[in-house]
């Protein structure tokens, strides 16, 4: 019984090992049938260029361009475009050494790892077929060119206007693109970087700063008051002055010096023939003087770069060269106050606040030897007591003539002032026996004009009837 248990045990195994054998050897006859496969066929999982290149002859998996292979771009507006390598002539020459180097007998770990071979074909092509079939296409008509987003100023008031992506394509990179996707054998591309964007979006940081720094211009209100006329300088009466100036919204000079040189034509008095209502007479034309308005238009401009740098809204004060003493609504810059000196009457009359304070005999520059006093529209420059006025008289002796008040009304020297040696004023006595331009005043008078006339006020100089003297300088 032991005896039949053994031998049927010993006949078991016998075919177990038989098993095994059959096994390993068909195992073997794969990995030898394996390794006689891929000692000419290129293993699983073989990519060149990043192209799959698995399971062809060794001998042709190097060679180049393979067939008619064709490339389909697709580009914005729904335009796409098609190249075969074939229209472009397209050939991949495979370089001299170039190889696979590939052990045939680790073919089995091929299905476990990618082999990437790198090979730097000789690329041919034909650059005019190419720069045709692109001119050509779809991809380049009616080309859209981009813009920057930008800020624009509307109904609304400021606002950032989006930008254009357009389509218009850089063909340097798409000509690449197109010989890369032949050689990678990429049947569909998607262009995106081909393109040429607008370099500044809506959501550009300085872009959106510039936005916010408009809005603060675009909230002020700036104002220039006048009598005869306010000058108002917001909305879009401001924003005509700025420029954008790469990016950024800046005033432009130009237009801020322009604006203020018209408001100084507007508004300037200074040098110009006035109408006056003379005592006694009634309206008359006055010759221009060194009284007046002047606008300083630079220093202006210099001055509304700050205010609109400091976002000061409200009323402006003009910076002005010479200022007169009160502005009226019509214009007119004479007002209520003031001393009105008619030299063929040789009468002065002192005026404050409308009211006659004082009126005088005078007598001015000697008209008989070319010294009469000069007719315009000055002002009391500066008012002084005890001065002593120095000059050169008709035979060449200098003088020096002590008096009690001074107050001159010219840049040519002449001024009002007391003269004690004087007995009497008024008629013709200024023909021949005059002063030197000035208007000689009785003291008390002068006292009176001097104690009561502001620093500023105008001085109306004017001929009702004679015609001697000459116009005052300005």
């Amino acid at each position: 019984m032991f005896i039949i248990e053994n031998e049927v045990k010993n006949q078991n195994e016998t075919k177990k090992s038989k098993k095994w054998i059959w096994i390993l050897g068909i195992i073997v006859t794969i990995y030898l049938v394996g390794v006689l496969v891929f000692s000419f066929l290129t293993m699983p999982n073989t990519y060149i260029n990043k192209v799959d290149r698995s399971l062809i002859k060794k001998s042709e998996a190097l060679g180049g361009q393979r067939d008619n292979f064709e490339v389909v771009l697709k580009g914005r507006d729904n335009r796409n475009m098609k190249v075969s390598a074939d229209q472009i002539e397209y050939k991949e020459n495979v370089p001299n050494g170039a190889s696979i180097d590939q052990n045939p007998f680790v073919w089995p770990m091929s299905f476990f790892r990618d082999s990437d071979y790198a090979i730097d074909y000789d690329i041919t092509y034909s650059k005019e077929k190419l720069e045709s079939a692109i001119n050509d296409s779809e991809l380049l008509k009616n080309v859209v060119e981009p813009e920057n987003a930008y800020i624009v100023y509307k109904d609304s008031g400021f606002e950032i206007e989006k930008e254009v992506m357009g389509n218009k394509l850089d063909t340097e990179k798409l000509a690449n693109t197109i010989i890369n996707s032949l050689e990678l054998r990429k049947n569909e591309i998607e262009l995106k970087d081909e393109y040429i964007n607008p370099e500044i979006k809506s959501d550009d940081k300085t872009l959106n700063q510039n936005l916010k720094n408009a809005k603060e211009v675009e909230d002020l209100d700036i104002t220039y008051n006048f009598p005869q006329k306010t000058y108002e300088l917001k909305g879009k009466d401001l924003v005509d002055l700025f420029d954008m100036d790469n990016g950024q919204f800046k005033l432009n000079y130009d237009r801020v010096y322009e604006y203020f040189r018209q408001m100084a034509i507007d508004t300037d008095t200074y040098g110009t023939t006035r109408t006056f209502n003379a005592t006694g007479i009634g309206e008359i034309q006055v010759n221009p003087g060194i009284y007046g308005y002047q606008m300083d238009v630079e220093g202006t401009a210099d001055e509304f770069y700050n205010v609109v740098d400091n976002k000061q809204s409200g009323e402006q004060e003009p910076v002005y060269l010479q200022e007169g003493y009160t502005r009226d609504e019509n214009g007119s810059d004479i007002g209520n106050t003031y001393v009105e000196i008619d030299l063929s009457r040789q009468t002065m009359w002192t005026y404050i606040d409308g009211e006659l304070i004082n009126e005088t005999p005078i007598v001015t520059g000697n008209a008989g030897m070319d010294s009469a006093t000069n007719k315009g529209v000055g002002k009391i420059i500066s008012k002084e007591t005890n001065k002593v006025l120095n000059g050169e008289d008709y035979d060449g002796s200098e003088y020096n003539t002590p008096v009690s008040y001074w107050m001159p009304i010219g840049w040519d020297g002449e001024g009002i002032h007391d003269s004690r040696w004087r007995s009497a004023y008024g008629g013709g006595i200024y023909l021949s026996n005059g002063s030197h331009g000035c208007i000689n005043t009785p003291p008390a008078n002068a006292e009176v004009i001097f104690n009561n006339i502001p620093y500023g006020a105008p001085v109306v100089v004017y001929e009702s009837s004679t015609d001697y003297s000459p116009q005052m300088a300005y």
